[in-house]
């Protein structure tokens, strides 16, 4: 009984043939093709790496778009929206950081914990990836966490 094994890689596939008659068999052949990678981008990556990383984003995507459209429903079935302005948390004049810090001294109207809350589930896990520009900067932000740590 004769057998072919394949072993399928990036740039090649190896292949080899095995007889398994009478006691531990035998190899008949064995080889590889070789041929070139398929790279499609400027940095010479390969295209499974490119399509898994669009594939990564929509999911993202789908995701944040999906939790989105939650907290809006939720908005709406506790008061703090109608269901026809399914664009509350983008409302022209009410700004999601002044009302953030507002809603710390007062009491918010339905609309604005709307729109603060609506901010919050939108950047929700955000971290930027932006590189610290200078020592200063970094030496700034360990000031600040010395502070933020004092006022706990």
């Amino acid at each position: 009984m004769n057998i072919l094994g394949l072993d399928g890689g990036i740039a090649s596939i190896g292949w080899a043939v095995l007889d398994l008659g009478e006691g531990y068999g035998s190899i008949l052949g064995a080889g590889t093709w070789m041929f070139d990678t398929p790279e499609t981008d400027k940095e010479r990556r390969p295209t499974s790496e490119i399509h898994r990383e669009k594939r990564g984003l929509r999911r993202v995507i789908r995701r944040r778009r999906q939790r989105m459209g939650l907290i809006l429903a939720l908005f709406s079935r506790h008061g703090l929206m109608s269901e026809s302005s399914r664009d509350a948390p983008k409302q022209p004049g009410l700004g999601p950081w002044e009302l953030r810090v507002a809603g710390l001294g007062r009491r918010l109207l339905p609309l604005e914990l709307a729109v603060a809350l609506g901010h919050i589930a939108r950047h929700r896990g955000f971290k930027s990836t932006a590189k610290q520009a200078s020592t200063s900067n970094a030496a700034e932000e360990g000031r600040m966490k010395r502070a933020m740590a004092g006022t706990l």
